[in-house]
């Protein structure tokens, strides 16, 4: 089953310059390779550049790798806010952030093996990443409370954090054939997700009120 993203959220598109189709590269080289297998020979093959290149422009293979992730976590960023705007259910919101990433097999397979969205050993942190982050907390603050009832402010960046790793994880079994995509698969995951999130809200509450957890509901949504 196809699932199209409009031309904005195409590869083709974004492409304005040698830094952005060496981070492009990048995510393909790194969303194909774990770390041992990583090479920045491979990414400048790809963009028709020698290796020297590449280390001219990023210095280091872990400056290269931080500076894409903070490129593809700014792209899923607007992707998710724009998602958001046009979803009236969470299933629905679930299911959009499943096309982004299965519209781009290789930058699924990049925020699995290095992105700070699934945390990882070592990985480098600069002032790229600390703006991403604060970026994806202004996101999560706008986004989540749309389709959680009662809204959540407490811990907002790491509810986020837990949804897109779902999101993410969910779409890698049918990218690798594990799963097949379908409505119906997608509905009963972001049910599965949407569970997951209230876990939160129970601790939370444990904690505060040491009250029973009461279900909370996804707006317009129907177990």
């Amino acid at each position: 089953m196809a699932w199209n993203l409009s031309p904005k959220w195409r590869r083709t598109t974004m492409i304005e310059g040698i830094d952005q189709k060496i981070l492009l590269a990048t995510l393909d080289e790194g969303g194909s390779n774990p770390p041992n297998r990583f090479s920045t020979v491979h990414i400048a093959a790809a963009c028709g550049i020698s290796e020297f290149t590449v280390y001219d422009h990023f210095h280091t293979k872990s400056h290269l790798l931080t500076e894409a992730d903070v490129y593809l976590g700014r792209l899923l960023d607007s992707y998710t806010r724009e998602a958001s705007k046009e979803s009236s259910t969470f299933a629905e919101f679930f299911s959009k952030m499943m096309d982004f990433q299965l519209a781009h097999p290789t930058w699924n397979g990049f925020f699995l093996n290095y992105s700070i969205v699934i945390p990882h050993f070592g990985s480098e942190e600069d002032q790229g990443v600390a703006d991403l982050k604060k970026h994806m907390t202004d996101t999560a603050k706008e986004v989540m409370p749309k389709f959680v009832t009662p809204k959540i402010t407490e811990d907002i960046r790491e509810i986020f954090l837990f949804f897109l790793r779902e999101v993410i994880c969910y779409s890698r079994y049918i990218i690798g054939g594990d799963a097949v995509d379908s409505p119906k698969g997608r509905e009963l995951e972001s049910r599965v997700v949407f569970g997951g999130l209230n876990a939160f809200r129970y601790v939370k509450e444990k904690k505060s009120k040491n009250l029973t957890p009461k279900p909370t509901h996804v707006k317009n949504h129907r177990p």
